[in-house]
């Protein structure tokens, strides 16, 4: 199904460019670190078991005026495509009396977009404050398991988007062409299965930086729908060079892509479609049919060069 899919793929007219005044931000899980905490009114505090720091990384897209800058005085998120490292985010709430844990919980696969009202910022030090931040949960699963009763998933796709309130932050857009910047954030995922409520937060700050002389490239996709044409757009790659497709069912994680000499974002990426030709631009726009039998079928796709890769999507076959 899934090769059938992706087989179906054939280049069509390259992609405008973005539009001046936006820059596109990759995090740097390094230096990213969410701590997780919780707490359920129906069964006491809820604990994080991940041995490993959790981190964020994708892409962020945050336009900036004056195009001619820096330094810049105004900001806006746009859009984000953010998923959590690792892709698995475990936790619990534990036995006050020291038995097995009353309940588990595993939030899988979790991507979100981020995008805001413009605001303002100060020429003469980058800060910016007092931001509201909507979040959206674009993908993921949330699995609950409360002994004696069963096991709940709940997707969370589609829940209502949270605000994540940014008070103070900075955009180090004195060291050109290399930008830095910072995002607080409080991410807000809600657990409901009837016999257990509760919230699960990640929170910390989202560092990313930007080089004005060599912007990430960027995959972006349509909504796609069985049965239907859907079309993917990559901008910022390697002008007049080959470029290829990867798929993966299995969800983000590293592997090394030998005939690319990079190592992707996907695990075990696999169907790898190309060679397809960038424009002088580096722009290429990809269109393909889906088939019906593909509905509800999740694919994560990461493009490549020889030497180079986009950030990595997560899409949903509606």
């Amino acid at each position: 199904m899934l090769t059938s899919f992706l087989l179906a793929i054939s280049p069509l007219a390259s992609l405008a460019a973005a539009p001046q005044g936006s820059h596109f931000f990759e995090p740097e899980p390094a230096i990213t670190t969410l701590q997780l905490r919780g707490n359920s009114p129906t069964h006491g505090p809820i604990t994080g078991l991940n041995g490993s720091p959790i981190s964020l990384d994708g892409i962020l897209e945050i336009f900036l005026n004056p195009g001619s800058g820096p330094p810049w005085t105004e900001g806006q998120f746009e859009s984000a495509r953010l998923y959590t490292i690792p892709n698995e985010i475990l936790a619990i709430v534990e036995d006050p009396g020291g038995g097995p844990p009353l309940v588990s919980i595993t939030i899988r696969d979790l991507s979100l977009s981020l995008s805001s009202d413009p605001f303002d910022i100060e020429p003469t030090n980058g800060e910016y404050q007092d931001v509201d931040v909507e979040v959206e949960f674009v993908h993921g699963t949330a699995i609950i398991d409360e002994p004696g009763i069963g096991i709940t998933q709940i997707p969370l796709a589609g829940h209502p988007t949270h605000s994540s309130w940014v008070t103070e932050a900075t955009i180090d857009m004195f060291s050109p062409p290399n930008i830095g910047f910072e995002l607080p954030l409080e991410l807000y995922v809600p657990l409901n299965t009837g016999t257990f409520v509760g919230d699960l937060i990640l929170d910390g700050t989202l560092n990313s930086s930007h080089d004005l002389n060599f912007p990430p490239a960027v995959l972006e996709i349509s909504p796609i729908h069985a049965g239907q044409t859907a079309s993917v757009q990559v901008s910022g790659a390697i002008p007049n060079q080959s470029f290829w497709l990867g798929s993966s069912l299995l969800g983000p994680g590293s592997t090394f892509v030998p005939s690319l000499g990079v190592f992707s974002d996907i695990l075990l990426p696999n169907n790898l479609i190309g060679p397809l030709t960038t424009d002088s631009s580096g722009n290429l726009t990809i269109q393909y049919s889906v088939p019906l039998s593909s509905q509800g079928t999740t694919v994560w796709l990461q493009g490549g060069q020889v030497g180079f890769k986009t950030h990595a999507l997560v899409v949903t076959v509606q």
